[in-house]
């Protein structure tokens, strides 16, 4: 299993992979999201969407990708293994 997958089984819920992904590094960033703090996690907010416990596990899951994942060496292939039906096929024209 690769180590981004293995946290995110973890942390948040692997049905969910691409969302931890855009929030990680659209969202916040690769260094930003290693920065989250205990208090900023514990001070999240539920909103209409999403649970104060959904928003939280979100944000640790987002910090240990941060922290301990090299996103050459295992962000890039995970997306690659999980996530290669989103480029375009050769020859397909949208």
């Amino acid at each position: 299993m690769n180590k981004v997958e293995q946290i995110i089984y973890e942390e948040f819920d692997e049905r969910l992979g691409l969302m931890v992904l855009t929030y990680t590094f659209s969202q916040l960033g690769q260094d930003r999201a290693a920065a989250i703090t205990d208090d900023e996690i514990e001070s999240a907010e539920e909103n209409t969407m999403m649970s104060k416990n959904f928003i939280q596990s979100l944000m640790r899951c987002a910090r240990r990708i941060g922290r301990e994942c090299s996103f050459v060496n295992d962000v890039i292939p995970y997306i690659i293994e999980n996530y290669g039906y989103l480029a375009k096929k050769k020859g397909h024209r949208s």
